[in-house]
């Protein structure tokens, strides 16, 4: 049987490893980078958690003055399917309902669509959370050389993170991006 945290690894790194910057960084760096942003999204987890005990996640967006709104459309980026996506102005999170079904249908609906439904808005919430730096969180613990490189990369681990944090997830979110 294999270990599943040394499993969620393997998925992260195979996550991380599409971006070519990360794959120029050292082993060790590779590591220190993955390690950093999991306990960023972590460490965000546990303060929302601390400080919006057993809010409903989608009660929370709309008290962070986040809309969620639902769309029954399909969105893509080029060959990725899009799941959900956050805006800015106004702070919007748009779940694409078909396109969670479609997962769910791909994983012979092992994962409930109201839980993948979760799992989208969580990560989106975590962008959020990140860009307006919401109750003082800090933005996370990139060093220069990743602020500049590997932003994105950081702050979709970080997303991937808090939500297995926040929602209580056995399984590392991204492992859902391998379905397809």
């Amino acid at each position: 049987m294999v270990n599943r945290s040394y499993r969620n690894y393997q998925i992260i790194v195979q996550f991380c490893s599409r971006h070519k910057v990360f794959t120029q960084l050292s082993a060790e760096k590779q590591n220190q980078f993955i390690q950093q942003a999991l306990e960023c999204g972590r460490k965000i987890a546990c303060t929302m958690q601390q400080n919006y005990p057993n809010v409903p996640l989608e009660k929370l967006a709309n008290q962070l003055g986040v809309i969620v709104h639902y769309n029954y459309e399909t969105s893509r980026l080029g060959t990725l399917r899009i799941y959900a996506k956050y805006s800015g102005n106004p702070p919007t999170i748009t779940i694409y309902r078909k396109a969670i079904q479609q997962l769910a249908e791909k994983n012979n609906h092992e994962i409930a669509v109201t839980q993948l439904e979760q799992i989208a808005l969580a990560h989106e919430l975590y962008h959020h959370l990140n860009l307006y730096k919401v109750h003082g969180i800090p933005y996370g613990l990139q060093s220069k050389e990743q602020r500049e490189k590997l932003p994105r990369l950081f702050d979709e681990l970080a997303a991937q993170s808090f939500t297995q944090h926040y929602l209580g997830l056995a399984f590392f979110p991204c492992m859902l991006d391998f379905t397809e």
